[in-house]
């Protein structure tokens, strides 16, 4: 990732600590689907574009970049290239850019330390049922 995108990233979204979690970040930004439901049915749409779509388009240019830089990233690239096509994880990649560098600001990190700590979150425990 460049200068251009981290700047741009920083500038856009101001402090971090404005935003609870990860998900506001990317429904703030535009790269959230929109949500049709009724009843039993729920359809997910397109991105919604809300927020600043110069850092959709720097996200979306930098998306590439990154997945040829990153294993993780690049094979979430190539599998939807595959299956749903080149826009569609060219956002999907976007998206997952948006978020690492959500937690890079917020945690005050660089990407090797993020890579360090791991990019998935802990497995959570199974709950056992109790007898009664």
């Amino acid at each position: 990732m460049g200068a251009l995108t981290a700047l741009t990233t920083v500038l856009v979204l101001g402090p971090a600590a404005r935003f609870p979690g990860s998900k506001h970040v990317v429904s703030y930004v535009g790269l959230a689907p929109a949500v049709s439901a009724s009843a039993d049915t729920c359809h997910l749409g397109q991105i919604t574009k809300q927020g600043s779509s110069l850092l959709r388009w720097v996200l979306g240019q930098a998306a590439p970049l990154a997945a040829r830089a990153d294993d993780d990233l690049h094979r979430v690239y190539r599998t939807l290239i595959h299956r749903r096509g080149r826009p569609k994880a060219r956002v999907a990649v976007a998206r997952k850019l948006l978020v690492r560098l959500f937690i890079m600001v917020r945690d005050q990190i660089d990407y090797a330390e993020f890579r360090r700590r791991g990019c998935l979150p802990p497995p959570r425990q199974p709950v056992l049922p109790t007898r009664a």
